[in-house]
């Protein structure tokens, strides 16, 4: 019963930041970036600044935050420690992405980007974010998968670009969401395979 309680928390903790952050996307969008408060987007959605902070870290994170980007690095990461392999997790990541139902979220993406597009801080904890990415997968890849280092590394950079790109394709109406990764993830395949 508590897990069920603690997962219903969670949900509605999860709800509630991205409400948060596609309102704060709006306004930063409507009068830039520069010009709006934490204060104001704490009135804005009668969230605390306190919790703001505790929940986003900083304003930066108020538009670089992404539940589902969570949701399915956690997935990720179950997978890599499970004994997948790094390109097979996100295979297996990408088939459960949703085909339909994500345009609530397409102009929030788009806004995001062209956000990020403008602004260093936001470049930069975009940044940040992609390391930090990195580094999960590799540190869960340790403990399961003998190949060297820089082997593991190169393959995790490519998936996370492939990511990258699967997202624009979307964002540009190339397909759904998942197809655009599938197609993405599916060109790393294409690579020959080392002879060694």
């Amino acid at each position: 019963m508590a897990s069920l309680l603690a997962q219903a928390r969670d949900r509605e903790r999860i709800r509630v930041m991205r409400a948060v952050s596609v309102t704060a996307v709006g306004l930063f969008d409507e009068r830039g970036y520069d010009h709006v408060t934490v204060e104001e987007v704490a009135e804005a959605t009668g969230v605390s600044v306190a919790t703001l902070y505790r929940r986003f870290g900083t304003k930066e994170n108020l538009v670089c935050w992404q539940p589902d980007e969570q949701t399915a690095m956690a997935a990720l990461l179950s997978a890599i420690l499970a004994g997948r392999s790094i390109a097979g997790a996100a295979m297996d990541v990408a088939q459960r992405l949703p085909d339909d139902a994500l345009e609530a979220i397409e102009d929030t993406a788009r806004t995001r980007l062209r956000l990020i597009a403008g602004h260093a801080s936001l470049q930069a904890t975009a940044r940040e974010k992609a390391e930090s990415f990195v580094t999960a997968v590799l540190e869960a890849s340790d403990a399961v998968d003998q190949r060297p280092l820089l082997e593991r590394e190169t393959e995790t950079r490519c998936v996370a670009a492939a990511f990258d790109a699967g997202t624009h394709a979307w964002l540009r109406g190339e397909g759904s969401l998942r197809g655009c990764t599938l197609r993405a993830l599916g060109l790393l395949r294409l690579l020959p395979p080392d002879p060694g």
